[in-house]
């Protein structure tokens, strides 16, 4: 799992790798990132084999 950031919601960064686990329920996954201030920030789900990848919707963060 890949937290991602951006400047401008177009053009992304890795800022961390995570990995998710089986909670009973589903899948979650927790991480620190070091950036802060202003920008876009999303999840990113690189698939194995047999999964299918994913990417969350962008969220702003302002302050």
């Amino acid at each position: 799992m890949l937290v991602q950031v951006s400047p401008d919601g177009r053009n992304w960064s890795d800022a961390v790798t995570t990995e998710a686990r089986w909670n009973g329920e589903g899948h979650v996954f927790s991480a620190e990132v070091a950036q802060s201030g202003p920008g876009y920030f999303r999840a990113r789900f690189v698939a194995p084999e047999g999964f299918q990848a994913a990417t969350t919707a962008a969220v702003h963060v302002t302050g």
